[in-house]
């Protein structure tokens, strides 16, 4: 009877979640052992799934993983171990179609696998061998034959190369196999830059039908090469696509990589959405235009996170239907999450999020799960740390003297206006809804205690019913502002211009949704906030107070009204007379008039206009107007 072994590729994709994915190395050893290679991504807690592998009684799992998935793998290995199942860890090994077992019991793994036999061995389907991709040797037109035959549709089969691969000797070969009749696949050559030259060039050009990739490596690709070759290719027509790959170790240079993208802005960096905010907060996405691949997945990433990160900072928004009350839990220590695993699964089952400070410990829980150092990393405000998404104040003294100096001098620091960065904890400030007040944060000590807020009383431990933690949080008295979350000796903030200039910071982080150029360390340049330092279009004094989360703000030439969450484009004439309007709204038609010699009829049409337009956001009520 033939054994059962399932074979699964653990991998994080480009936007961070966890999923299935086949790859060569993994398709490859899975045909020469004789294994099922997985192709379904995970559902639910790291249990159900194991429990989803188990139904279909395997005499083995082989679980594939790299460093940053490691973690699921053991966990998932130990479910499995648990229902009677052998497993067996591997490793990817470099760049090569191989993998390193890594011990535990198991089908002995084929180090050097037999890639021959993959795409006749019909361990992957055949449009999916097509796109694992054919590595060049001397079996190559065999296995695009094979694949061709497998399959009546067209397809794109991309050749892997290695250092030694012979270009015009392959050219050959494929024009010999063309001239004896069979149909081959479409062919894409992965090539790296410093193979190329101008006979490479027009070798890879006679048969590259479906297009050219050149793939550079952060740490060790020079920008000459790159720019060489693409000129190679141009020659022939062609455009290759630009693949930028980790270094060693998964190293990226900052330095480099800018230079890079500044020779290249096409180029598309394969490395997932968490790296690519480190790499622009150190400036590496400097010359990368903002319809380019990388700026759309770091503006689309921004859009998506920025309504729940808001949402977690300032409460702010409607609560999601959780139906337990729980939208964040944040996992506030370094030990492994496994031996809670089963409650944070209840967590997640009934809508939670979790956030973890470690992200392999945190994956073991649910592939929803995200890494608190790099989704809304705590750190006290003020601390220097590698541009995290969300601050939290420890002391309210740092901030207020941020805000004064923003308020009253124009000094907008970058601790607190930094585009990048949401500002947690403002309730300690008494301002906006706290989120612990209504059990939607929730914070786990290292023994397990279960906190309301990350400075609030105890509710409960690890393990405890989720209603039964509710009710505890209803149970506890509410503090004068709604804050339940603020220690003892946190002062109320005394400043009319609190909220104005905290709303200000907020509309920075959401205009940087749509101007990458913020995120870059100049980019602050050219934006300037109503009210910090005064006006931005009139000669008047600014009024402390404005409607709640309302900001104007102007970035280089153009202005913008920030209200309920979004950014609104005003022309220039318009934002006169709205920042008028909230700035001086007994007399704003006769400032405006005054300010820009208009008529005063004139003015009076303009500040109408304003008061429809603030109606319209959502800054003032339908109908009101000036007195």
């Amino acid at each position: 009877m033939r054994r059962l072994v399932l074979m699964v590729r653990l991998r994080r994709n480009r936007w961070g979640r966890l999923d299935c994915f086949p790859d060569l190395a993994a398709a490859a050893v899975a045909a020469a052992a004789g294994a099922r290679l997985v192709t379904a991504g995970p559902a639910g807690t790291v249990p159900e799934w194991a429990r989803d592998l188990a139904r279909s009684r395997p005499d083995a799992v082989v679980l594939v993983s790299d460093r940053s998935t490691r973690a699921v793998a053991e966990a998932l290995g130990d479910g499995l171990a648990g229902r009677g199942v052998s497993v067996a860890h591997a490793e990817p090994d470099g760049d090569r179609a191989r993998l390193v077992h890594r011990g535990g019991a198991g089908p002995e793994l084929v180090a050097e696998a037999d890639l021959g036999r993959l795409y006749r061995s019909g361990a992957v389907a055949a449009a999916q061998a097509a796109r694992l991709g054919v590595p060049v040797g001397e079996e190559t037109i065999e296995e695009l034959r094979h694949i061709a035959a497998r399959s009546a549709a067209s397809m794109t089969v991309p050749l892997i190369a290695n250092g030694d691969t012979d270009w015009r000797d392959l050219a050959e070969r494929l024009r010999r196999a063309a001239d004896q009749g069979p149909r081959l696949p479409l062919l894409h050559p992965r090539i790296d830059p410093d193979a190329v030259d101008a006979e490479v060039a027009a070798a890879v050009s006679s048969f590259a039908t479906g297009g050219v990739t050149v793939e550079a490596t952060a740490d060790r690709t020079d920008v000459g090469r790159v720019r060489s070759a693409l000129s190679a290719f141009a020659a022939h027509r062609l455009r290759p696509l630009v693949r930028v790959l980790a270094g060693r170790e998964g190293h990226w240079p900052a330095d480099r990589l800018a230079a890079l993208l500044r020779a290249v802005p096409d180029a598309v960096i394969e490395t997932d959405l968490s790296t690519l905010r480190r790499l622009s907060s150190r400036g590496a996405l400097a010359g990368c235009p903002p319809q380019t691949d990388t700026a759309v997945r770091l503006r689309e990433d921004r859009r998506r996170s920025r309504a729940g990160l808001q949402r977690a900072c300032t409460g702010r928004g409607a609560p999601p239907p959780v139906t337990v009350g729980v939208e964040d839990l944040w996992w506030e220590h370094d030990e492994p999450v496994t031996a809670h695993e089963r409650w944070l699964g209840s967590v997640v089952d009934a809508g939670g999020t979790v956030r973890a400070r470690r992200p392999d410990a945190a994956s073991v829980a649910h592939a929803a799960v995200h890494d608190i150092e790099e989704v809304c990393a705590p750190g006290a405000y003020g601390t220097a740390s590698d541009r995290p998404d969300l601050v939290w104040i420890e002391s309210a003294e740092p901030v207020l003297v941020d805000i004064d100096q923003a308020w009253r001098h124009g000094r907008c620091h970058s601790r607190l206006f930094d585009p990048g960065a949401l500002v947690a904890g403002l309730c300690r400030l008494g301002h906006g809804p706290c989120p612990a007040s209504t059990g939607r944060q929730l914070y786990v000590e290292a023994d397990g205690t279960v906190l309301l807020g990350r400075a609030g009383p105890a509710v409960g431990k690890t393990g405890d019913d989720l209603n039964a933690l509710r009710a505890e949080i209803r149970a506890l008295p509410a503090a004068a502002n709604g804050c339940r979350c603020r220690p003892e000796g946190m002062a109320d903030a005394d400043r009319p211009w609190l909220g104005r200039v905290l709303d200000a910071a907020l509309a920075v982080a959401a205009l940087s949704g749509e101007h990458p150029r913020l995120f870059e360390p100049t980019g602050r340049a050219g934006l300037r906030v109503s009210g910090c330092g005064g006006p931005l279009t009139h000669a008047s004094a600014s009024r402390p107070n404005w409607p709640a989360s309302a900001a104007m703000l102007q970035f280089d030439d153009r202005y913008y009204l920030h209200a309920a969450g979004r950014a609104h484009r005003l022309a220039p004439a318009l934002a006169a007379a709205v920042e008028i309007r909230l700035d001086r709204p007994d007399d704003a038609a006769e400032t405006l008039a005054r300010d820009r010699r208009l008529a005063a009829a004139t003015a009076a049409k303009a500040v109408a206009a304003a008061e429809a337009a603030l109606a319209a956001t959502g800054v003032l009520p339908a109908g009101k107007r000036t007195a």
